[in-house]
């Protein structure tokens, strides 16, 4: 390779392949646009940008009679779903060409930022509160959900922390140091409150750090902190306990707390094998609510059957397969453990949202990945998996 090394800030310029992960090193990084002159992985991007297609599909179809009631027209939701998903595939192809020592450059300037408007959504006036939950930021005809940028910068955050520091990882006190910023990130998100986003915060920073070969003690350990801390969260709030009750026994309040599953069943059921057609949805006429965003998948599966619930399923099955292949690829520990990270966020999302539609998880506000309506969402995971794409143009063996 022609490329020039180039050396960082602290740390000499390095030949070859990383040193061990034994010793405590800054991970070398290349910053020249030859480390990026392996074929990308065509894969990985087509299962990306179908399941935008399909999002945008659903989204219209999904949201012609909540667009034409409240925004009188039944295109509304569509409209704005594409502006993002232009502007995605602009982050998408944006993302990809960082150099990978720039990324982790900026790291720790994004934490920051994003723990400074996790604060600026908790203030009146500035946060924008909706159902008794203070989580978006409206700046003119736009809005945004502060959480959104945690979850990446969680990623980035451990998996720059987890390479430089590889031997103080596997000490408390390193499994402590490296997840201060994103359990601040997780307390200001249940501030708002977002159970559901503030808990997948630490649970991609424990994967990380589990890839990074933590103690089994630790990952014993922190496992059963945190049910507990999420058992103790639960029973404060009741309207979480209602949750649960819901999950466990829809039938006992099919009004009430169970109402949003039992709908999402009659959905994907009636759906039967080829599904009743596009725009055919009986349930998104008012009876299942968040039918664009949040169970946008019950549907698709109402409208293109189980047929098209599988596609959805497999595209997502794709990106996690190829995303685990592009990280573990990597020679440089910063990068494979942003790779795992970045997929991990992506898949982790999916499963949630599926198994809480599929009736299988309580119900949570953790919309589909690249699917559901929301531009916010749509543009940063779009953008992280472009930072994923491009790891695959540095390890042509993935």
């Amino acid at each position: 390779m022609s490329a020039k090394r180039v050396r960082r800030s602290g740390t000499p310029a390095a030949s070859g392949a990383m040193k061990t992960l034994g010793r405590r090193t800054a991970s070398p990084t290349f910053l020249t646009a030859e480390d990026l002159s392996a074929p990308p992985d065509s894969t990985l991007a087509t299962a990306t940008v179908l399941l935008m297609a399909i999002g945008l599909v659903s989204v219209y179809s999904a949201g012609i009679m909540e667009g034409e009631q409240v925004f009188d027209s039944t295109g509304h939701f569509l409209l704005r779903q594409s502006i993002a998903a232009v502007l995605g595939i602009g982050a998408m192809i944006w993302a990809s060409r960082l150099p990978l020592a720039k990324i982790e450059h900026y790291t720790t300037l994004f934490g920051l930022g994003t723990l400074l408007i996790l604060l600026i959504v908790l203030i009146p006036g500035i946060g924008t509160k909706i159902s008794g939950a203070r989580r978006w930021i409206r700046l003119g005809p736009v809005s945004f959900q502060p959480s959104e940028f945690a979850c990446l910068a969680t990623v980035m955050l451990v998996a720059k922390y987890a390479a430089s520091h590889s031997e103080e990882i596997r000490t408390f006190k390193g499994v402590c140091k490296s997840l201060i910023l994103p359990t601040m990130f997780a307390a200001l998100i249940l501030a708002e409150p977002d159970f559901d986003t503030g808990l997948m915060v630490l649970l991609i920073g424990a994967l990380i750090l589990f890839v990074a070969g933590i103690p089994w003690i630790y990952v014993v350990g922190g496992a059963s902190a945190g049910l507990a801390a999420a058992a103790g969260l639960i029973i404060v709030a009741p309207y979480r306990l209602q949750r649960i009750a819901g999950f466990l026994d829809p039938w006992s309040d099919m009004r009430g707390k169970g109402y949003h599953i039992i709908q999402s069943w009659i959905a994907m059921g009636s759906g039967g094998f080829f599904g009743k057609g596009l725009g055919g949805s009986v349930q998104k006429l008012g009876f299942l609510p968040e039918a664009h965003t949040d169970f946008i998948f019950a549907i698709i599966a109402e409208e293109w059957g189980f047929v098209g619930a599988t596609v959805i399923v497999m595209l997502f099955c794709v990106i996690a397969w190829r995303g685990y292949r592009i990280a573990l690829a990597q020679t440089i520990p910063f990068a494979r453990y942003l790779g795992m990270g970045i997929t991990a966020m992506v898949t982790l999302q999916a499963l949630l949202n599926l198994l809480v539609v599929s009736g299988l998880a309580p119900t949570t506000g953790v919309p589909l990945p690249l699917v559901s309506y929301g531009g916010t969402s749509l543009v940063f995971m779009t953008s992280s998996l472009g930072i994923l794409w491009g790891l695959s143009r540095r390890s042509p063996q993935a």
